[in-house]
């Protein structure tokens, strides 16, 4: 469960802290210096002592394909822009206009305001931290210290992996010209391209025993980020600040924490194995009222992501360029990128590459949610079976521009992050790893095409996305929800992921808007409301795509129902006839008829389905080639019965009506000769 939320225990405030008086008259020196500029960039006479020379008010750090920059901010300012540079030798005045301007960024830029969440009543305070942290274990940066971090890149190095960089940081005041003070320059830092891996800030034992949770910040690649729309802005009311405070007008958000929970032998059955599965559990729509995890929610033998989605992105993303610190939808133009797919998806690959514990299995990476939760869960099943195994979707919005006025405007809501409907801007896909790679053909979409999950394959780009392959998944819907409209939301999406051919299972239930708790999932893939089979679903065994299963309820749904709740594939996992056999030559998988709530074969009725190969390995299904098929009965080996179909367009071939009884039937697919 949340931690209860508690009272602000800081406010926020520039803090004067006590400084040497040579550091005092630095400090006139520039505003002097910024004052009477008129011409070139001003440089700061200092004296020529070894101890005056040798001192900097800038520090850089590289770690990990990073660059950490902190330097003194200035006191006796207000209102101040401090501009950070980098060139690949050392920077002086002679050189500064051939320096690459890396970011501008106001006062206090070490100010941790995504990690601000506000309770019911209106009040904000604290997550973890008020100032970020930017080594593992570290304290948070002191007040009047400022931050930026710089991801490298080949560009960097002009198309090298590594070099030699140097850094520096010049101040201006509105209005007047930036002033170069040699103590603001950094000496030289070997730093190289590489990927970066998140701070760790503390570590909290769980309430819950046998259970750690682990809090991290990941420092996101600025030059490819929009660091103004997690900044306080009218979007997210300056995070409970004044709107006039220092620092607030210029500043920058590029920075994110999130809980990575631990198993130990409590969780585990006395002993924790060696290799862990992950889950990724998505919380729903909650305006910012994200406190820190007291618990774990799902306290199970996995590693366990809770990501925060501040200001509520769907768990999709937002625009490029826009400033969202003006307040306003985002204009014509602009290009939606999917910046919170890329930001959960790191997570995972970071967890993967330096696990807390033991190893992570990459075959056995699921994720989950309710609502707005739901919502992501379904898409990132959609668009990367490539790292899911599975997933599952609880209630979630199915088409945002029907999605209707509840007790929220989700229309309104999601048009500040991705422009109005009427709009429909661009898309543009990125993940770390290479993982976004397969859907590069679909970049220029529009976003609301894209988050449409009931658009049909003849909308603009989107042809493609039926031949697709997508992680198996279970989702549900309430009639009587009032947040996610069942009319608009739930209904009409059980006609088309029964036309989409994939593997799914669902329910509709007379509940409210509520977790079901896994009920849709289908069932090779959940017992008893332990999800994914205990963990144990992989991500690299191919699947049967299910329709028209006679066991289905109506659809479309006009009362309670289920949808493949009835029929029961043979898996890995639960390998009653074996694991399907994926070979060059052949592909068969086995089935059997359950009855609703069974795990077991022989307690349903005999039944038919439509049958389609999905997530293969080996077996090759080729356009416009015919494939033999047959029915064979699995208790005595007896021929019920055989075909031959012919691929389609998209490379899919489906063995319609199959006949499945409840001791079982296996088909097997071959090569027509």
């Amino acid at each position: 469960m949340l931690k209860a939320h508690q009272e602000p225990k800081t406010t926020f405030s520039m803090k004067l802290i006590l400084i040497p008086a040579s550091v005092l008259v630095v400090g006139f020196c520039l505003l002097v210096m910024v004052i009477l500029s008129c011409g070139s960039l001003p440089i700061v006479t200092r004296p020529t002592t070894p101890e005056a020379n040798d001192k900097r008010f800038l520090t850089a750090v590289h770690r990990n394909g990073q660059t950490f920059l902190t330097w003194s901010e200035q006191t006796d300012l207000s209102g101040e822009l401090y501009r950070v540079y980098r060139l690949n030798k050392p920077i002086v005045k002679s050189n500064f206009q051939q320096a690459k301007l890396l970011a501008e960024v106001g006062e206090n830029s070490a100010f941790f305001y995504v990690n601000r969440a506000v309770d019911t009543s209106g009040k904000w305070y604290l997550r973890y931290s008020e100032r970020f942290i930017i080594e593992d274990g570290g304290d948070p940066l002191p007040p009047d210290t400022g931050l930026f971090v710089w991801t490298l890149s080949p560009e960097d190095f002009k198309g090298a992996q590594d070099g030699i960089g140097y850094y520096a940081v010049t101040v201006r005041l509105p209005g007047e010209k930036e002033v170069l003070d040699r103590q603001m320059t950094s000496g030289k830092i070997e730093e190289r391209v590489a990927d970066p891996i998140p701070v760790e800030i503390t570590t909290s034992p769980g309430v819950n025993p046998g259970e750690d949770g682990h809090v991290y910040i990941q420092y996101m690649d600025f030059q490819h980020w929009n660091p103004t729309f997690h900044a306080p802005n009218p979007g997210n009311r300056y995070y409970g600040l004044s709107p006039d405070a220092p620092g607030i007008r210029n500043s920058i958000q590029y920075a994110y924490d999130y809980t990575v929970y631990e198993p130990t032998a409590t969780l585990c059955g006395g002993k924790v194995p060696k290799v862990l599965p992950v889950y990724v559990f998505l919380h729903g729509w909650r305006g910012n009222r994200y406190s820190a995890y007291e618990s774990n929610p799902y306290p199970y033998c996995a590693y366990g992501i809770l990501p925060f989605d501040i200001s509520q992105t769907w768990y999709f993303g937002f625009a490029k360029n826009y400033d969202y610190r003006l307040g306003n939808i985002v204009p014509d133009g602009d290009v939606i990128v999917n910046f919170t797919e890329q930001r959960i998806l790191r997570m995972i690959y970071d967890l993967e590459r330096l696990p807390p514990g033991p190893a992570v299995d990459p075959q056995r990476v699921y994720v989950f949610g309710h609502s707005m939760g739901g919502s992501g869960a379904l898409a990132f099943a959609e668009r990367y079976p490539n790292v899911f195994a599975a997933a599952y979707a609880g209630q979630p919005i199915t088409n945002f521009l029907t999605a209707g006025i509840t007790d929220q405007d989700w229309v309104a809501d999601v048009s500040l992050k991705w422009g109005s409907p009427d709009l429909n801007l661009p898309i543009s896909l990125s993940g770390p790893a290479g993982w976004a790679d397969h859907l590069q053909k679909y970049n220029g979409v529009g976003v609301w095409n894209w988050q449409n999950h009931q658009v049909t394959t003849t909308a603009q780009g989107l042809a493609q996305r039926l031949g697709d392959e997508m992680a198996p998944f279970g989702i549900d819907f309430g009639i009587p929800d009032d947040i996610i409209l069942w009319k608009t939301q739930g209904q009409p999406i059980y006609s088309i992921l029964n036309a989409r051919l994939r593997a799914w299972g669902g329910v509709v239930t007379e509940s409210g808007h509520e977790f079901s708790n896994f009920l849709g999932m289908p069932p090779t893939m959940g017992i008893n409301q332990s999800p994914f089979w205990d963990f144990l679903v992989v991500r690299d065994e191919s699947v049967p795509g299910l329709s028209n299963l006679s066991g289905n309820s109506r659809i479309p749904p006009i009362t309670t129902g289920t949808y493949n709740q009835t029929i029961l594939w043979s898996a890995s996992w639960n390998p009653w006839d074996g694991a399907p056999k994926d070979q060059p030559n052949s592909w068969s998988i086995s089935l059997c008829s359950i009855a609703v709530g069974s795990h077991e074969c022989s307690s349903g009725v005999t039944q038919t389905v439509d049958i389609t190969p999905r997530r293969l390995q080996k077996f090759i299904i080729s356009p416009g080639i015919q494939y033999d098929w047959k029915n064979i009965r699995i208790k005595d080996g007896l021929l019920i019965n055989q075909g031959t179909v012919k691929a389609d367009a998209m490379g899919l071939v489906t063995v319609k009506r199959f006949l499945v009884s409840p001791t079982g039937n296996r088909l097997v697919l071959t090569r027509h000769k």
